[in-house]
């Protein structure tokens, strides 16, 4: 009876260690499929290129592949009157509409 609960103790340590790095292979594949993927931010409108600056640096932190477009006007169809506001939702099926040929959102 010892000798089965040793084995079964064994196997389980086993085990785990083995699912351990699995798990960290995984994790190592998933970095460099990221890394090799990249980031477009694309301005809408009059931003001060301070901002811009600001959010390329910190993205940069996250993944080195950090692109910054030209920056476009924002789309008069996108502004909703009522609330004197650009509509999100808008936004993202204009930039869809746009940038489908050519880049992933």
């Amino acid at each position: 009876m010892k000798w089965i609960i040793l084995f079964l103790v064994m196997l389980n340590i086993y085990s785990c260690d083995q699912f351990a790095e699995d798990v960290a292979l995984n994790n190592q594949k998933n970095i460099d499929n990221e890394s090799s993927k990249s980031i477009t931010i694309q301005p809408l409108g009059n931003i001060p290129i301070a901002y811009i600056s600001y959010i390329q640096n910190e993205l940069n932190r996250l993944n080195k592949n950090v692109v910054v477009e030209n920056a476009i006007p924002l789309p008069t169809s996108c502004f909703y009157k009522t609330r004197n506001r650009y509509r999100a939702d808008s936004l993202i099926k204009f930039l869809q509409k746009e940038l489908q040929k050519t880049k992933l959102l």
